[in-house]
C-alpha cells in the first residue's frame, strides 16, 4: 500500500477511514472539495471502495481495522527484510569503481538468493526476475539487461554495471600526431629523443611505421596482432583478453589504436610488436594514456 511516510511525503490522514473524516469535517462545519471521479466505479480502486468492501463488512464489521494491523506488519517485516538484505550484502557483493561484483559461492549459501537479488537489483530498473535467478546456474556470458544497467555471469561472480553508450561501430581519426584526443580515451603524442621501457599507459613506436590519420575503434571479434614479446608471433586479439583474464564487462570497453588496419596498441594494455622501436629507429614516437 501507500505508505504513510515516503521521503519527504508526508500522509497524516491515511490511518483514518473516509467515514471517521467526514465525519470529523461535518463535526467542525468544514468545507472540502472532492474530485468528481472519486465516485466513479468505472475504476477499479472505486468499484473496491464502493461495492466490494461494503459488501466484506457486512461479513467482518472489523475488515478495515484488520487490514490496517495486517499492512502494519507487512511494512516491519518489509524493514526486518531490507534491514537483514544490508547485512547479507556487506558479505556477498564488493562495490568496485564501475561496478558491483555478487560472490557467487556465498550467494548459492542462502536458501533464498532470488529475495535479495531482487532487494537489490529492484532500483536499477530490473523487471526480469527468473532470468537474473537463471543467471546464478547459467553458463558465464550470460546477460540480463534493464534500460539502464546490465547484469552478467562471469565464471564466479554475478557483475552489474552500467550501460554506456553504444560505440561499438564508431571509429574516431587522429590526423597527425600533433593532436592529442581525450574522448573516447585520453591519448597524447609526442616525439621523443629515446625510447625507455614500455609500460600500460605509455608506449614508444617507431614513427615511420605509422601511417595517418589513425583509428581508434573497440575491438571487435576476428582481430588479430603480434603482442610484444611474443617474437611476432600473431594472436587472435580474444584469446589474449582471455588469457589475460579480463573480465567479460571490461571487454566492452577494451580500445584499439589501429595503422592502415594493423593493430599498434591494444590501449592500456599490449602494443603491436611491428610497431616497436628498432636499434636503427631515429624517429621516435610515445603515446601516453591514462
Amino acid at each position: 500500500g501507500i505508505p504513510m511516510q515516503n521521503g519527504n511525503v508526508v500522509r497524516p490522514l491515511l490511518g483514518f477511514s473516509r467515514a471517521r473524516i467526514m465525519e470529523y469535517a461535518v463535526s467542525l462545519k468544514l468545507n472540502w472539495r472532492e474530485d468528481s471521479s472519486n465516485a466513479s466505479v468505472k475504476y477499479l480502486r472505486n468499484k473496491i471502495r464502493h461495492e466490494i468492501t461494503p459488501l466484506l463488512e457486512t461479513l467482518q464489521p472489523n475488515l478495515l481495522h484488520a487490514l490496517e494491523k495486517t499492512q502494519s506488519h507487512l511494512q516491519q517485516t518489509q524493514t526486518m527484510a531490507e534491514d537483514a538484505a544490508i547485512m547479507v550484502y556487506q558479505r556477498v557483493a564488493y562495490q568496485g569503481e564501475n561496478e558491483i561484483e555478487f560472490k557467487l559461492n556465498e550467494l548459492l549459501k542462502l536458501p533464498n538468493h532470488g529475495a535479495y537479488l531482487y532487494q537489490w537489483l529492484r532500483e536499477f530498473g530490473f523487471t526480469q526476475w527468473d532470468d537474473i535467478v537463471d543467471l546464478t546456474r547459467g553458463i558465464s556470458g550470460k546477460q540480463v539487461h534493464s534500460q539502464t544497467h546490465t547484469i552478467l555471469r562471469d565464471r564466479d561472480r554475478l557483475v552489474l554495471f552500467e550501460k554506456k553508450a553504444d560505440t561499438n561501430t564508431l571509429v574516431y581519426s587522429i590526423e597527425s600526431p600533433e593532436i592529442a584526443i581525450t574522448f573516447p580515451v585520453k591519448l597524447d603524442f609526442k616525439k621523443v629523443e629515446s625510447a625507455s621501457q614500455n609500460s600500460n599507459t605509455t608506449i614508444f613506436v617507431n614513427a615511420d611505421a605509422l601511417s595517418f590519420p589513425l583509428e581508434v575503434r573497440t575491438w571487435q571479434q576476428g582481430d588479430t596482432f603480434s603482442p610484444i614479446g611474443m617474437d611476432g608471433k600473431s594472436k587472435k586479439l580474444s584469446k589474449f583478453l582471455k588469457d589475460e583474464k579480463v573480465a567479460l564487462h571490461d571487454k566492452l570497453h577494451v580500445w584499439v589504436l589501429v595503422s592502415q588496419g594493423d593493430i599498434v596498441w591494444v590501449i592500456g594494455r599490449r602494443m603491436d610488436d611491428r610497431f616497436k622501436i628498432q636499434p636503427t629507429t631515429t624517429n621516435i614516437l610515445r603515446i601516453t594514456t591514462e
